[in-house]
């Protein structure tokens, strides 16, 4: 199924549409072919910016990125202080779904690429949630591309190392496949009720 924008017509028809197709990701793990303007029209809706940067604004250069942080520019740029609330819900969501299932989510150990720190993360892949679909649906993202991450994502939380599947990213990761920080199959609807909390 894909979400068509010239059949929808409300605002709330619009949010539906996407949030069916959100809860289906949750559901199966299959991410459906998105509209584009209508992703983006929902996002406005939800607060981010009206008008996007032009295609050779740092900020839009940033969302086609791939690590939270290289996309963290053009997220800052499209949703201003909601990018920032995102991060905090996600880790208290890491928390309430650690304390109501006694199950430790994973962690994926980075390297800061100024202090050259390691440190863990559990919620690097839940935030590539809204970091890879708003890449989408700003253009600077195809939509294969955002599919094969999330539906990745969803496949390997809790897979073994040599059950988990592997992407490429171009220019990342020394050009060499990996297995890309994961959520819990629950976690994007959770995520969608967040960012529907959003609409003014």
């Amino acid at each position: 199924m894909t979400t068509d924008n010239a059949e929808i017509r409300s605002d709330d028809e619009k949010v539906a549409a996407i949030g069916g197709c959100i809860a289906k990701f949750s559901e199966t793990g299959v991410v459906q072919e998105l509209d584009r303007p209508l992703l983006w029209s929902v996002f406005k809706l939800h607060g981010a910016i009206e008008v996007l940067p032009s295609d050779n604004d740092r900020a839009m250069r940033s969302l086609a990125r791939y690590s939270n942080k290289g996309k963290h520019q053009g997220m800052q740029a499209v949703w201003g202080d909601r990018r920032k609330d995102f991060r905090t819900w996600t880790e208290q969501w890491a928390d309430e779904y650690e304390q109501r299932t006694g199950d430790k989510l994973p962690r994926v150990v980075f390297e800061d690429e100024d202090t050259g720190e390691r440190r863990p993360s559990r919620t690097e892949g839940m935030r590539q949630l809204l970091g890879e679909l708003t890449g989408y649906a700003a253009s600077c993202l195809d939509f294969g591309v955002v599919k094969n991450r999330l539906e990745a994502r969803y496949y390997n939380f809790h897979r073994s190392k040599v059950e988990r599947h592997e992407i490429l990213v171009p220019g990342y990761n020394n050009d060499e496949s990996f297995a890309p920080a994961s959520f819990p199959p629950e976690f994007p609807k959770a995520a969608w009720e967040k960012i529907k909390g959003w609409r003014e």
